[in-house]
């Protein structure tokens, strides 16, 4: 789990099983967590069904038993949506539910986040950039199954999460949740200096206007 893991966050591509033995075609697709003899198996869904949250899947791929994790068009499209509902949003408290997706202590992340209002959101390579006043960004890196979910009021009932990982209060009331059902995304607050010299390491935006044919030669 572990190596699965590493390789994902490291931007390779690995089968549902955490192995690297079958390859992984990009699409939108569902995945089912369902414990088997102590072990997970993941299962892609028929169209038009809905997977265990309630929301519809896509089939793209199905057809060959194969499933994706979130790609760059996926963080990508995160990243829009969030631009347009927590831009502005002051963070009053962190909730981290699941420590283990943090890359540092709990109080260290409650210190450096809360207080802070989000500037703008960006996306560099597969991860989701939340930058903050007093140059500070978190990072969110969505693993296998990672989701991050804005609400205006808390969510109740059907609508709330099943697997919250961290929550993000706004002084409005609002809530921003990452959701992970495996726990292979990772949250991080850390300084714009320091985002900055890791982002160097990594390689051109495809995105980008700058990016072109010769870059991939």
């Amino acid at each position: 789990r572990r190596r699965a893991s590493e390789s994902l966050r490291g931007g390779a591509q690995v089968s549902p099983t955490g192995g690297a033995e079958r390859d992984v075609q990009p699409g939108p697709v569902a995945w089912c967590g369902r414990r088997d003899r102590g072990r997970y198996r993941l299962r892609s869904l028929r169209k038009g069904r809905k997977h265990a949250h309630g929301h519809l899947v896509g089939n793209r791929g199905e057809a060959h038993g194969q499933v994706t994790v979130p790609e760059l068009p996926e963080a990508e499209t995160i990243v829009r949506g969030l631009r347009s509902t927590i831009v502005g949003e002051q963070i009053v408290r962190t909730e981290v539910v699941r420590a283990d997706i943090l890359r540092e202590s709990k109080r260290s992340f409650a210190a450096r986040a809360q207080g802070r209002t989000v500037q703008g959101v960006d996306r560099r390579a597969k991860n989701v950039v939340i930058r903050l006043d007093g140059d500070h960004v978190i990072a969110v890196n969505l693993g296998m199954t990672g989701r991050l979910l804005p609400f205006p009021t808390p969510p109740r009932g059907h609508t709330k999460p099943k697997h919250p990982a961290v929550r993000f209060r706004f002084h409005s009331g609002g809530v921003l949740i990452f959701d992970d059902t495996r726990r292979f995304g990772t949250v991080e607050c850390v300084s714009a200096a320091d985002w900055g010299e890791r982002s160097s390491r990594m390689g051109p935006e495809p995105l980008e206007e700058s990016y072109t044919t010769e870059m991939l030669h």
